[in-house]
């Protein structure tokens, strides 16, 4: 048991430092101590790099061919605006508009000033950047295994206060028990190598009765479909049917407050158990 106020966010030798073990890897990205940066919510010491990203550790590369590519800088740039900006748009033909999924978003989550908020695997920003807005003084925080994305992020919500993204893995999050008022997960949960292992790390940064809300493709009803989507399972992606969702959330500890179809999407919104 730790004792009660420790600040987690403590002076540790910079990664970039000639004496630290990971100096090789980490040239030409200096690495120091963070100050100001929500220290309670994290339940291991982290660092900064010069781009503004947090690290609390090392983490696992996700091998797949989805992760390989999701580690590209030119993947990390362009995705936003040359897909996420109209993803669930096209994917729903109009049905379910990215503005739309945004507003359920946030409006589930309400977050209010003081509130803490968690993105995870936050890509570029989106859902970072409506969070800040819905509730400028709420600590948003975001969390990506991509570098590349989180560094993007980084750099589109540059100058935002309260806003933190952290280079962490959504199975081994660097966070305190119980300390957050609201999560997200849009679009992730396809490309989670554990999904249970990781849900139930959400569930365990999450309040009790804390709102979740979740997205993720289903899988194709239809030969067709199936075929398309044969690649993507192939390159790490994983698609349950929506009754398979509402299945892995609640057995991670989540209450499924409403499952909503939005073909080829599915959308949940939970509270923590």
């Amino acid at each position: 048991c730790l004792p009660p106020g420790r600040r987690w966010l403590e002076p540790v030798t910079p990664v970039g430092h000639p004496t630290s073990p990971n100096h090789q890897k980490a040239q030409g990205t200096p690495m120091q101590a963070v100050q100001g940066h929500d220290e309670a919510a994290f339940a291991r010491p982290a660092t900064q790099d010069a781009s503004g990203v947090l690290h609390a550790g090392e983490v696992p590369k996700n091998r797949s061919a989805t992760g390989v590519v999701n580690r590209a800088a030119l993947t990390a740039r362009v995705y936003q605006p040359l897909w996420r900006r109209f993803s669930s748009t096209l994917l729903t033909r109009g049905r379910y508009p990215v503005r739309r999924e945004v507003a359920s978003m946030t409006a589930h989550l309400n977050p209010q000033p003081g509130d803490r908020v968690l993105d995870v695997g936050c890509g570029a920003g989106l859902y970072l950047q409506a969070l800040h807005d819905a509730a400028p003084g709420a600590m948003v925080h975001g969390v990506d295994d991509s570098l590349a994305f989180a560094r993007e992020a980084a750099r589109r919500l540059a100058g935002r206060e309260h806003v933190f993204i952290t280079h962490a893995s959504a199975l081994d999050l660097p966070y305190a028990d119980g300390v957050f008022d609201g999560l997200a997960c849009g679009g992730t949960l396809n490309e989670l190598q554990d999904l249970h292992a990781a849900l139930v790390d959400m569930r365990r940064v999450l309040k009790p009765g804390a709102p979740a809300w979740f997205m993720a493709a289903t899988r194709a009803s239809n030969p067709a479909g199936r075929a398309l989507q044969a690649p993507m399972r192939a390159g790490g992606l994983t698609f349950l049917t929506p009754d398979g969702w509402t299945t892995a959330i609640e057995a991670a500890g989540f209450r499924l407050k409403r499952g909503e179809q939005r073909p080829p999407l599915w959308v949940g919104l939970a509270y923590a158990a």
